[in-house]
């Protein structure tokens, strides 16, 4: 099971339709060896838990089977009905006598009832890492350690949104750049593309590296591609081979035809076929499945301890290198939001090839040169050309053919001196590229624990801390980048960045740790965090195109304080916790700021998701009680959930983004109750216990519809549908509560 190539296929009468050849089918005998000659295994599924797995290529669009589409494609496509429609579908047909909510109703829910996931994702982690940790007490105040971490991590990552489309559909891979151009390396919007009407090869587009069957060629004029034949002006018999007599482009202007450079033919189809060209970033001589960042810490820590006082202080140094490729500018800069493109024509500036007279003309002036710039001699001085007059092509114009200058840089895939340029992708089709680098962070920590009194102390901390961007983010379609337009278009605009720097979290925490008396400890705490440099997405725009860049630049900040209280009571202990806290932030997670519209004007913090002002928890247990049970009691609320209100928008409601998260779910409730009894036999220790969770029964919403804040009305505006469109079932949620009051029984057994 697998992927196959049917263009290599022999033609074949399929007279049962099963879309293989069978046994006294006739087929086109290609090769005259008596045997039909299939397809071409190309991709083997994947074999895991005793069975083969789907490929992208095998999915089937669920939407074909939503609601009652998964009854009526069927129907439709039965021969019977095309001459009995109105049996079944006319007045008084089968589908008219038993339309009716006990027997069928045709609701659409949007319910899928076959096909496959919008999805297909693998992937796979492996890391090398090397460690090394050192401790030592230099004096009986002052311990240090130290240490190195190097990992080097190979990650295999393919996600298809929609795989059903086929080299349509939205792909991602993380792997060594390659040239998605099918196996004969060719874009099929080239020129030289071998096909017609600018058709795409097999594998091109497909997200998929294909290396080709390794068609090997002799490489005449060593420029290290292989050459077509040059090109005839005249062909009389029509068979692409120059006869006596005929015209050509001489384009290497050496005075004679030069044929196509010999190539292996493997598979006899006439085209060469190297395989799609990859960039070897690891310099193993093959194309990786997998992306190879590194990564590279070390730190120190130092802890001072006196009767008075402890400080713990320490450095950390944090590098990563991706490994990937980045866009470049001509000058040798990155430009990861600006794809630049030059002509790949070697030190002249211009592209071997027949010009006419005016076409010439024009590419010498792009050159710098003066209009009316008609001087032969000094052509030839400065390029190696062959004019020629009258030709069919042209008769009215000389022709002229500029030798290409391999020896100089065309074709190299380098920008080199001379070369034209342009941030504007539709100029030229090769783009410029850098390797990535290391990027360096230091992060110093500080923390301070001082005695003020006999049962007071006093803490203090300050940490920096920086944390690298999640992979997705960096390597987000940057296998594609060779073909900033195919990109743009087929990938939503959504591109990796691997010139990001880490986030950044800056930490500041003091506070006070007291004890009352022998039974009672109570702590405070204020500490605040700022965040920035975190993952966000920025709008960039080349020629008609408009994309998302992953970069640095969301913000937050949060800020609370704790308290505690602690008592250790004869009968019971009891901890009191309560925390009060705000936390807000321009960006809800990394991937939020793909696909917003791009404004001008400044962002804006505002609440996120997780913000929970008020956080109490009291917790209660002994083992005082009769019969030597012990009982703990857990009692827990906090304050519900931040969301975007809805607003009507005319007669549609829409989310009011002007308020993000301006209302606030229902508060969190929960008592938990645990009872246990231990007993002993000999050398066996058995615990049985009792675990009560939501003791009251407290059925809380965990989720709430945005238009109207609860957690079981979504609204008129959906609720006038019911018996129509949808069933009344619809929109009945119970997991927008918590769970009922649920009993646990526990038995433990300890043996001595």
């Amino acid at each position: 099971p697998g992927n196959y190539n049917w263009s290599v296929a022999e033609a074949f009468n399929d007279n049962n339709f099963n879309g293989i050849w069978d046994e006294g089918e006739g087929f086109t005998d290609a090769n005259g060896n008596d045997v039909w000659d299939g397809p071409i295994l190309t991709e083997k599924s994947i074999y895991r838990d005793g069975d083969h797995w789907l490929t992208p290529e095998m999915y089937i669009d669920h939407k074909l089977f939503l609601d009652n589409s998964v009854f009526t494609d069927d129907w439709f496509q039965d021969p019977y009905l095309a001459g009995n429609f109105d049996e079944y579908f006319g007045p008084g047909g089968w589908f008219f006598e038993n339309r009716d909510s006990l027997y069928f109703m045709g609701w659409n829910e949007g319910q899928s009832f076959g096909g496959h996931d919008r999805f297909f994702n693998k992937s796979l982690a492996v890391t090398n890492e090397f460690r090394f940790d050192i401790t030592s007490q230099l004096t009986n105040k002052l311990k240090v350690r130290t240490g190195f971490d190097y990992k080097s991590h190979k990650l295999d990552y393919f996600d298809v949104e929609n795989p059903w489309m086929d080299v349509s559909a939205n792909r991602q891979r993380f792997a060594e750049q390659w040239n998605d151009f099918g196996l004969d390396g060719i874009d099929r919007l080239d020129p030289l593309n071998p096909l017609p009407n600018s058709q795409a090869d097999q594998g091109e587009g497909n997200g998929v590296w294909d290396g080709g069957i390794g068609e090997s060629f002799t490489d005449r004029n060593g420029n290290g591609v292989w050459d077509d034949a040059e090109p005839l002006i005249t062909d009389p018999d029509s068979n692409g081979v120059w006869n006596m007599g005929e015209d050509y482009y001489d384009l290497n202007i050496n005075g004679e035809w030069d044929g196509p450079e010999l190539f292996s033919d493997l598979n006899g189809n006439g085209i060469f076929e190297p395989g799609e060209s990859f960039s070897d970033f690891n310099g193993n001589g093959q194309w990786d499945d997998y992306v190879e960042p590194e990564e590279v810490s070390a730190y120190l820590q130092t802890t001072f301890e006196v009767p008075w006082m402890i400080v713990n202080a320490g450095v950390r140094m944090d590098a990563v290198n991706y490994n990937s490729k980045v866009w470049g500018d001509p000058f040798g800069n990155d430009s990861p939001g600006m794809p630049w493109v030059f002509g790949d024509f070697g030190s002249d500036g211009i592209e071997g090839g027949v010009y006419s007279l005016a076409e010439w003309m024009n590419a010498v002036r792009e050159q710098g040169f003066v209009d009316n710039f008609a001087d032969t001699d000094v052509w030839n001085s400065n390029w190696e050309i062959l004019i020629r007059d009258n030709v069919p092509n042209y008769p009215d114009d000389d022709e002229i053919i500029l030798k290409p200058d391999y020896g100089n840089g065309e074709g190299n895939k380098t920008l080199d001196a001379g070369e034209p340029y342009s941030d504007d992708v539709g100029d030229y089709e090769s783009v410029i590229f850098n390797d990535s680098k290391w990027f360096y962070k230091v992060s110093p920590r500080i923390g301070i624990s001082h005695i003020i009194t006999e049962n007071i102390t006093f803490v203090f901390n300050y940490g920096l801390y920086y944390q690298t961007p999640v992979y997705s983010m960096v390597f987000l379609n940057t296998n594609r980048q060779e073909n900033p337009n195919e990109l743009f278009q087929h990938t939503q605009g959504q591109i990796g960045n691997a010139t990001m720097n880490a986030a950044r979290t800056q930490s500041y925490e003091f506070g006070f740790n007291a004890q009352v008396g022998r039974r009672w400890g109570f702590s405070m705490m204020v500490w605040a965090k700022d965040m920035d440099q975190l993952s966000t997405a920025q709008t960039y725009r080349s020629s008609v195109y408009t994309y998302q860049i992953a970069s640095n630049g969301d913000y937050g900040t949060s800020r609370g304080i704790d308290f505690t209280l602690e008592n250790r009571g004869r009968f019971a202990n009891t901890l009191v916790q309560y925390t009060y806290s705000k936390a807000k932030a321009n960006g809800e997670y990394d991937k939020s700021a793909f696909g917003e519209v791009w404004v001008d004007a400044p962002s804006q913090q505002y609440l996120m998701y997780y913000d929970r002002p008020h956080d109490f928890t009291i917790s209660v247990y002994t083992n005082k009680l009769p019969f030597g049970v012990g009982a703990g009691l857990t009692g827990f609320y906090q304050s519900g959930y931040p969301y975007t209100p809805m607003i009507f928008n005319g007669d549609k409601p829409q989310s009011d983004v002007k308020n993000k998260n301006t209302k606030r779910a229902p508060a969190f409730k929960m008592v938990n109750l645990s009872l246990s009894k231990f007993f002993k036999y000999y050398d066996i220790k058995v615990t049985f216990g009792v675990n009560v969770y939501n003791v009251f029964d407290l059925r809380i919403p965990v989720d709430v519809f945005d238009l109207t804040g609860e957690p079981d009305d979504p609204g008129e505006y959906y609720t006038e549908n019911v018996g129509t469109e949808v069933s009344g079932s619809y929109y009945n949620f119970p997991w927008y509560y918590t769970s009922p009051r649920q009993i646990n029984l526990t038995a433990r057994f300890d043996f001595r």
